[in-house]
């Protein structure tokens, strides 16, 4: 499924889900005799209403939960990007031979977070080689002793090179955390019970049911894809994109 573009996965997804559906109610319809659910309509309504607003919750929360966690992944990334930019504008102001140093440096961990350490991410693994480059960073630092007049520069400086680790760490950490498989089975499950509590009601005609089961199942199928596209921020059609190193890294070109 996660080798799939959403594009190609998404429809094939959605008109599966609603095939079998529809095929199960019609199966479900000719064992059952209907006048024996329309005698249990007052009870299965009351029951389903309660099923449907729980299911309706949970994925609703979900939904929300990985969105917010996508739109912190991307925040992390930008975050990151604008503490390095910070860092090379501060080193303007101390020698020539450190400020190189750490323009060559950071442009170096940025060349390599876009080439090598992106694609990692995207099977949740950290580029080695882009962390070294970032110890890189913190060595020019602690060997660096900035004279009386470079000194307030250099502490803002160890308070960006901070801000900077700790956003590196959290786009790591966010390519690894996933719904738990747990909670994928509750979903899933939940969306077939939700579907399959509709065949206990029998309408005047099949089509006005088999039209409300489609589109009941198209719904919740789209909405358990767009769980897993942003379940995954940094693989996938869906993902969050290197584009604010892209920025900084055609900054630096200019100058």
């Amino acid at each position: 499924m996660d080798q799939l573009p959403v594009s190609l996965f998404g429809p094939l997804a959605v008109v599966l889900a609603v095939a079998l559906a529809l095929g199960a109610l019609a199966v479900f319809h000719r064992f059952v005799n209907k006048q024996d659910l329309r005698e249990g309509h007052d009870v299965a309504g009351f029951v389903y209403a309660v099923v449907g607003v729980i299911y309706a919750v949970i994925l609703a929360f979900v939904v929300i939960i990985v969105w917010e966690q996508f739109d912190d992944a991307d925040k992390n990334c930008q975050d990151e990007a604008s503490h390095i930019g910070d860092l090379r504008r501060y080193a303007e102001a101390f020698p020539d031979s450190v400020n190189r140093k750490i323009e060559w440096a950071t442009l170096d961990y940025m060349h390599s977070v876009v080439k090598h350490e992106w694609p990692a991410m995207e099977h949740g693994e950290e580029d080695s080689a882009t962390y070294r480059k970032m110890v890189e960073i913190w060595h020019i630092y602690r060997e660096f002793r900035p004279a009386e007049t470079d000194e307030a520069y250099y502490q803002e400086s160890l308070k960006q090179l901070a801000a900077f680790n700790d956003a590196r760490r959290l786009r790591i950490l966010a390519s690894r955390g996933h719904i738990p498989p747990i909670m994928w089975a509750l979903l899933i499950a939940g969306g077939v019970i939700a579907v399959g509590f509709t065949f206990l009601f029998a309408a005047p005609k099949r089509w006005p049911q088999f039209a409300t089961v489609a589109c009941l199942t198209a719904i919740i199928t789209m909405t358990l894809i767009l769980i897993n596209a942003l379940d995954r921020p940094f693989s996938g059609e869906v993902k969050v994109k290197p584009e604010a190193f892209e920025y900084l890294i055609e900054r630096a070109n200019v100058r």
